[in-house]
């Protein structure tokens, strides 16, 4: 083994446990556990993977209001770039349409 894949590999031996920066729980460092990430020392995510779902959870609800909130503040604009868009690809889009 060469450089970082020999230095990753020692450091997934020595640290072979991880606690998670959200519920703070010891977890084993492996990808049961915890999502991969190449810019983390030990290549993995600092939040495991049960904090990762919820965190996306909670968060995909107020996206929804965050995003209807955008589409009603800015409805004609978004309206009037489908017009255009429609405009442009009208043959294509037209092909694309299933025949009555």
């Amino acid at each position: 083994m060469q450089g970082s894949a020999q230095q990753n590999v020692e450091l997934q031996t020595i640290v072979s446990r991880k606690a998670c920066s959200m519920c703070e729980i010891e977890k084993p460092l492996s990808p049961e556990f915890y999502h991969r990430s190449s810019s983390s020392k030990s290549g993995f995510q600092h939040k495991c993977k049960d904090c990762c779902k919820k965190w996306h959870s909670d968060r995909k609800q107020e996206m929804s209001k965050s995003r209807s909130e955008y589409r009603y503040k800015n409805r004609e604009a978004i309206n009037k770039q489908k017009r255009e868009h429609h405009h442009k690809n009208k043959e294509r889009l037209n092909k694309q349409r299933k025949p009555p």
